[in-house]
């Protein structure tokens, strides 16, 4: 497991990143991005500093998007609801802050990090959907993984006393039934590469009702993910989304 990242780095980090994705001449390939994103880095630390690579970088990255997309679902949630003040922002993420850790009942590590993003003003148009998009394509790369493994292993068939034996069609049948459950995810929203389909060009800049469409996408990849293969505190996360989904539903009908 690579070291974390000492705060200031974080924020080298995040800043890096912002720089990067609200950008929109920028192509959001990932390998390009994270390229782009470790240049950033590099030009805002010391030289004597330990260099760190595009992997570790991107590393670090993903290893905080699962909490911060959860908490910024309750930011924004909470958001929205207010009377937009001038303190409205600081008091959605109180909010926010306090409700993640009664959830997940433990406390939320990167206040820091979420509070520059949510302040910077390209935040809900260019920052959230594209922090939302990066985690629906690691959930998606993932699933790939967990059933690219499950394809792999063929279970013993167990003799039984008065049982036929199977055939190539039973296996079939049993093969169907066990993906069926995941081609909710299989056929939504996502491509081949793990990208989500957004039927808009790149380079148009991102409307209420574009990022109103990703929401909802991710939404449906969210509800429709696999937690085999999941650590504990993914499935946490995982299972907090799902609450704060059904809950906003619920609120909507």
């Amino acid at each position: 497991m690579l070291p974390k990242l000492a705060s200031v780095d974080l924020m080298n980090l995040t800043r890096a990143w912002i720089a990067v994705a609200s950008n929109p001449s920028m192509e959001h390939c990932n390998n390009l991005f994270w390229e782009q994103v470790a240049s950033t880095y590099v030009a805002s630390v010391p030289p004597t500093d330990k260099q760190r690579t595009i992997e570790e970088l991107e590393s670090q990255w993903k290893s905080l998007r699962p909490a911060m997309v959860a908490f910024v679902t309750l930011f924004s949630q909470k958001y929205k609801k207010a009377n937009h003040s001038n303190d409205a922002i600081r008091q959605a993420f109180e909010w926010a802050i306090k409700t993640f850790h009664a959830t997940t009942k433990r406390p939320f590590e990167h206040v820091a990090v979420a509070w520059l993003l949510v302040n910077h003003a390209m935040w809900w148009k260019t920052l959230k959907p594209q922090l939302m998009h990066q985690f629906a394509t690691t959930m998606h790369e993932e699933d790939t993984f967990v059933n690219q493994q499950d394809e792999s292993f063929i279970a013993p068939v167990p003799l039984v006393c008065n049982s036929r034996v199977r055939t190539v069609e039973d296996n079939d049948k049993g093969q169907d039934r066990r993906v069926k459950p995941r081609l909710g995810l299989e056929e939504s929203h996502l491509s081949p590469r793990g990208e989500l389909y957004t039927d808009f060009p790149r380079d148009r800049p991102m409307t209420k009702d574009m990022v109103r469409v990703m929401e909802r996408r991710l939404e449906l990849d969210i509800m429709t993910q696999s937690d085999v293969g999941l650590t504990r505190e993914a499935k946490e996360y995982l299972c907090l989304q799902r609450r704060l989904i059904l809950q906003k539903l619920k609120q909507q009908n």
